[in-house]
Parts: C-alpha cells; sequence; structure tokens
C-alpha cells in the first residue's frame, strides 16, 4: 500500500513539474518566470540559498550563469526534481527490499 501512495505522489509530482516547466518556457525571462519554478523546488532552492549562498554571500551555486538564463534554470531544475522525486519515493515507499 506504502509503495503504491508512494508512485502516485512521485507522478503527481513529477506532473506538476511539467506544468512548471511549461509555465516557465512560455513566460519571458525575467524573475516572474523562475517564482514557479523555484517554488515546486523548494527544498534544494532552500539548501543553496540558506546554507551556501546567505552566509557565504556568494552567487547561488546551483545555477551556473556560463548555460545562460534557461541552461542554467534548467541544469537547476532538472537534477533538482529528480532529487526530491527520489526523496518522496524513499519517505513514503520506505526502503527497497
Amino acid at each position: 500500500m506504502r509503495r503504491k501512495i508512494a508512485k502516485t505522489m512521485v507522478l503527481l509530482y513529477l506532473l506538476g513539474a511539467v506544468g512548471v516547466l511549461a509555465s516557465f518556457v512560455l513566460m519571458p525571462p525575467d524573475d516572474a518566470a523562475s517564482l514557479p519554478m523555484v517554488v515546486w523546488t523548494l527544498p534544494t532552492t532552500l539548501i543553496g540559498f540558506l546554507v551556501l549562498y546567505w552566509p557565504f554571500d556568494v552567487a547561488f551555486p546551483f545555477m551556473p550563469s556560463a548555460l545562460g538564463y534557461y541552461g542554467a534554470h534548467l541544469a537547476f531544475f532538472f537534477p533538482s526534481i529528480a532529487l526530491i522525486a527520489w526523496a518522496i519515493w524513499r519517505v513514503i515507499g520506505g526502503k527497497s527490499s
């Protein structure tokens, strides 16, 4: 039963990520376009902001500026989504046998 709930939660999270990605790509490149992306990946955003950006006053480490606006955001978004989906699976679904 836990596996079924975990699978459903991960699927819903990934479907939401597709919607967030679509809205990001369709909006003009500004800070408002990336806001849904930042909110959807809040756990990794908080790690980057509270652990690295705020205390050390360095550039946000998970968005490499050399990749440009869209490339940097996508380089942050895809690994964050994968990590959060995996965490949802592990927390709700339990240890695999």
